[in-house]
């Protein structure tokens, strides 16, 4: 079974002192830059928090590359920006050949990219709001 992510953005809870508050759109330019409609399977979508914060962030593979929308503190997301063209399906990665992670390898709090592909393992480093091949 392959999940879709529908045309409009999935809604998610908060907390509220000592409940959650109803499902609600947080984002909706994460789906259009991570691939809208496109199966989580070909385009995978992590909630992690990136930079060691509190917030949780969502980081998608899209078909350009590594897309993020930072969480706020409310519940809510930034506007979703591609902050590395590497990784996507553009650059000939793709989810049934090649296994991409998000570690923190550097033990500075930050995760980093893991990629498995082809002949070897590929970082991009977690610049705090940029990443970094080498």
């Amino acid at each position: 079974m392959t999940a879709r992510f529908p045309p409009t953005p999935p809604g998610c809870s908060v907390p509220e002192g000592s409940r959650w508050t109803a499902p609600a759109a947080r984002t909706s330019s994460i789906t259009s830059l991570a691939g809208s409609g496109r199966s989580a399977e070909q385009h995978p979508r992590f909630l992690v928090a990136t930079t060691g914060g509190e917030a949780v962030d969502i980081v998608g593979f899209g078909p350009q590359g590594v897309v993020v929308s930072r969480g706020r503190r409310d519940g809510t997301f930034e506007p979703s920006e591609l902050v590395l063209n590497d990784y996507g399906n553009a650059q000939g990665w793709g989810s049934k050949k090649h296994l991409r992670l998000l570690a923190d390898i550097t033990g500075d709090g930050r995760l980093d990219i893991v990629g498995f592909g082809g002949p070897g393992v590929y970082v991009a480093r977690n610049l705090h709001r940029q990443f970094e091949t080498r």
